[in-house]
């Protein structure tokens, strides 16, 4: 019966003995892995930290070029009111003129060619008639 019972116990200290090297020997093949892991942890760290520095660049640029293109658009903005102003200006100046214009139309269609002709004839016209003529 003692026999057995070292017997068991030999054997279970076999068992023991054999699972403590299977997790010793599964515990070294997890650590490799996670050494393997670890490094393509790290490079995609290093990648992903690559890649956020580019994109801090180019924030960086588009708030630039975001400033840039505001203050362009507060100059387009003010040219524009600014050309507003001038074609307001115009279009008032050729309201003032329309009658005129009219006024100057009305007196040269009553001209004919007869008064035209003899005021060509004229030797010694008065100022300023030798700029229709001509």
């Amino acid at each position: 019966y003692k026999q057995s019972q070292l017997q068991s116990k030999i054997d279970r200290f076999k068992n023991g003995l054999a699972t403590l090297q299977n997790t010793t020997s599964d515990v070294t093949k997890l650590q490799e892995t996670l050494k393997i892991t670890m490094k393509t942890v790290e490079e995609k760290r290093a990648k992903a930290d690559e890649i956020m520095n580019k994109i801090s660049s180019q924030k960086v640029i588009a708030e630039r070029n975001k400033e840039a293109a505001s203050i362009e658009k507060q100059n387009a903005n003010e040219e524009s009111e600014n050309a507003s102003k001038i074609e307001k200006k115009a279009e008032d100046e050729l309201q003032e003129a329309r009658p005129k214009l009219e006024k100057a139309k009305e007196a040269v269609n009553c001209l004919e060619k007869t008064m035209l002709t003899e005021l060509k004839n004229l030797k010694k016209p008065p100022a300023g008639v030798d700029k229709v003529t001509n």
